[in-house]
């Protein structure tokens, strides 16, 4: 019932809810509305009434303008492992150049949401590729150590190719 009521009053139908805090008694939570195409968006939820009082925007200078959405892609490496990717467009009706941007780590992951990088790249008419290749973190054990001893070479780097080529 009550993700429900969240679900619609989120200001973009694309937005994904989160649960920031919760009072003791449960009654009231702080709830941020994450996006792909624009800054996060926090509310007060009261249980009892279902209400919402906005509370902050993260970035309220962002909100005139108008951003690409980050697709969430699945894309199969040379082997057939699926890696989960991010991809931002300029456009959506014809190709555009792209851009590999890949995380730090190994050990650490892309996720959905805003990236002001990729906004960037997209405003400039590139699109944005953001792969979680073997070794990003997030996706269990087994995925984490398929990237053991494949900094920079072997399948982690392959995976990398996999996905522009994808």
């Amino acid at each position: 019932r009550d993700y429900r009521f969240l679900q619609s009053t989120k200001p973009n139908p694309n937005a994904e809810i989160g649960v920031s805090s919760r009072s003791l008694d449960e009654t009231k939570w702080v709830v941020s509305y994450i996006r792909s195409d624009g800054p996060t968006e926090y509310v007060i939820y009261d249980k009892p009434t279902q209400s919402i009082t906005k509370l902050f925007v993260s970035k309220p200078k962002l909100l005139k303008y108008t951003f690409a959405e980050m697709e969430d892609v699945r894309i199969p490496a040379h082997d057939g492992l699926e890696l989960v990717a991010y991809l931002t467009r300029s456009q959506t009706t014809k190709p555009t150049p792209l851009i590999l941007l890949v995380h730090g780590g190994p050990w650490a992951r892309d996720t959905w949401g805003f990236n002001p990088r990729a906004q960037w790249f997209a405003n400039r008419g590139y699109a944005t590729l953001q792969v979680n290749y073997r070794g990003s973190t997030s996706y269990g054990k087994t995925f984490l150590h398929k990237g053991d001893g494949q900094w920079g070479v072997g399948d982690m780097q392959t995976d990398l190719t996999s996905a522009v080529e994808w």
